[in-house]
């Protein structure tokens, strides 16, 4: 699953830069991954790498999304929004502001690398695997 779901989400890097994302925070000041940790909504952070040379001139740049299932989309929506992944339906995404991208380098210590590939990098939770609970439900919404 992860190497299908992290090759996808991972690859599609520049589709995923939604401007709007990062300015639907509410007044609260708390931030994404705040709310996640106070929710106990379990979650992925995908981060991934774009490099562009042009006129001998190199950019680099990492880009971080977090992802949820669409179970706990309702938990957070009225906070925050979060959009359906092309390849997976039960599986939504959000691209992290640089205030969310601090947050998480401070609290790194809470995640585990799972994938590490050319496109990027995805970190789940300790003791909480989104690989694990996307597997789960997905086996429930076939068996109902």
């Amino acid at each position: 699953m992860w190497k299908n779901l992290s090759k996808s989400i991972l690859k599609k890097g520049k589709k995923l830069k939604r401007k709007n994302d990062m300015n639907t925070k509410k007044k609260k000041g708390k931030n994404i991954l705040d709310v996640l940790f106070e929710k106990n909504i379990c979650f992925a952070v995908c981060a991934f790498s774009s490099r562009c040379i042009n006129n001998g001139l190199e950019v680099c740049s990492t880009d971080y999304i977090v992802i949820i299932n669409q179970c706990d989309v309702e938990l957070v929506e009225s906070d925050f929004t979060f959009h359906q992944t092309d390849n997976y339906k039960q599986v939504f995404e959000r691209k992290l502001s640089p205030d969310d991208v601090e947050f998480l380098k401070k609290y790194q210590d809470r995640f585990v690398k799972v994938k590490h590939n050319k496109y990027g990098r995805v970190y789940e939770l300790k003791g909480n695997s989104f690989k694990a609970a996307f597997e789960n439900n997905k086996k429930n919404k076939t068996i109902h």
